[in-house]
């Protein structure tokens, strides 16, 4: 180790003469942990890209692939420090950045994928709410059609009622004219039996023609018994 006056560079060799002192030295720890974990990823990462140039091996996904890049981003590692673990660095550079080509065409695969049943879905939710509309309407429409066709049988119906109210009305009127031409033959038979007795009565109460009447009846016209009167009386009800 150089004297303490001696500035350090990264040239200078430090060489801890007691290993209490690295059991002290917490910050020398936690470099060696981050080494060791720096040196293992990188290990599996070569090995990885050696057996996939090979065909042994695919490509890596989350979340193996975003260890590896936050891995890349924090430690930035060089081509000198790899070779003390692994010789093929450059191969692991870009089998890492395929790994990322990958994923990121899976993720625009799988994001068009969905924006593609999304509008699916949308269509489908369109195509539901069209039909439902239109058998809203169909409802509507055959609901209207069948209150129409209520409304026209009712209205036949009432005509029927009417016409047939009509028709037993001429029915009873005409009826009540037979009844009214029937009792007129009866009316007249009646006085056609009561003429005889009429007639022998007006005779029975005529009296005696003397001469004066004689003379007298030939001197005036004649007038119309009463039995002529009831004839013609007859004939006219005839």
């Amino acid at each position: 180790m150089p004297p303490a006056p001696l500035a350090l560079n990264s040239d200078s060799l430090v060489d801890i003469s007691h290993e209490s002192l690295i059991r002290g030295w917490s910050r020398l720890k936690d470099w060696v942990d981050v080494e060791a974990r720096s040196a293992r990823i990188y290990r599996r990462l070569a090995e990885t890209a050696v057996l996939y140039n090979e065909g042994g091996a695919g490509l890596w996904r989350d979340p193996d692939l975003q260890i590896a890049l936050t891995w890349r981003e924090e430690g930035k590692p060089n081509e000198v420090w790899a070779r003390r673990y692994h010789p093929e660095f450059a191969l692991a550079g870009r089998f890492l950045d395929e790994s990322v080509a990958a994923r990121d065409a899976q993720v625009l695969k799988e994001e068009a994928q969905r924006r593609k049943e999304v509008n699916r879905s949308r269509l489908t939710a369109l195509i539901f709410a069209v039909a439902f509309l239109f058998s809203l309407a169909m409802g509507v429409y055959a609901y209207g059609a069948k209150n129409k066709a209520d409304r026209a049988k009712d209205d036949a119906v009432a005509k029927l009622a009417a016409e047939k109210a009509k028709d037993d009305a001429l029915i009873q009127k005409t009826a009540a004219e037979k009844a009214k031409t029937a009792k007129a033959p009866a009316k007249t038979a009646k006085v056609e039996t009561k003429k005889p007795a009429l007639t022998a009565k007006a005779e029975t109460k005529k009296p005696a023609p003397t001469a004066h009447h004689v003379t007298t009846n030939r001197a005036r016209p004649e007038k119309p018994s009463k039995v002529s009167s009831l004839q013609t009386l007859t004939t006219v009800e005839r």
